[in-house]
């Protein structure tokens, strides 16, 4: 089951891609992925690029998460500038950057789920409950745990891995419907 009722149709070439993208992406699958993904997601029209509600609400969780990883890395003594796969150097944020990847998925489910409250611009109650998201269950391992939790739990597992270098020890969440 898809989490957001998407048509299996939709979310086959995705899959084609994601079976296909070469290390580094030299064949820039992600962002042709990225882009069916969000049509899917949102209708063919759907551009990232656009100054809209559904981008608004995109960007301000986005935020949202990134800012409480951020924070959490810096508790661990990370540099967020220096990223894995995010390098650039005005992100000031590459690190971040690079583990809210499976995290950003909760923020486009909330907005899809959210689509008929999203006027011209965000409402107290739509930036209340995209703050809100870092208190809903995510899955992580085989334990159910808040995002805020999942994040920390995310980080040290990164902090094993890197001390043991034993990459098996990284631990990625899952999401789960809110």
């Amino acid at each position: 089951m898809h989490l957001a009722g998407v048509d299996s149709e939709k979310i086959s070439p995705l899959e084609i891609l994601y079976d296909n993208v070469l290390s580094g992406d030299s064949t820039n699958r992600e962002a042709v992925a990225a882009k069916k993904y969000f049509s899917a997601l949102f209708g063919c029209t759907f551009k990232r690029t656009d100054e809209d509600i559904t981008n608004s609400a995109l960007n301000y969780g986005y935020t949202i998460l990134r800012s409480s990883i951020a924070k959490t890395l810096i508790a661990y003594g990370y540099n967020c500038i220096l990223g894995i796969h995010h390098i650039g150097e005005s992100n000031a944020f590459n690190l971040a950057d690079d583990i809210i990847e499976p995290f950003r998925p909760l923020v486009d489910l909330w907005t899809d789920n959210s689509c008929d409250d999203l006027w011209e611009s965000l409402t107290k109650e739509n930036r209340r409950d995209l703050v809100n998201l870092i208190n809903v269950p995510m899955k992580m391992g085989k334990k159910k745990t808040r995002v805020r939790y999942a994040i920390d739990m995310c980080i040290s597992s990164l902090t094993s891995a890197i001390n043991k270098q034993d990459p098996d020890l990284f631990q990625l969440p899952e999401l789960i419907q809110i």
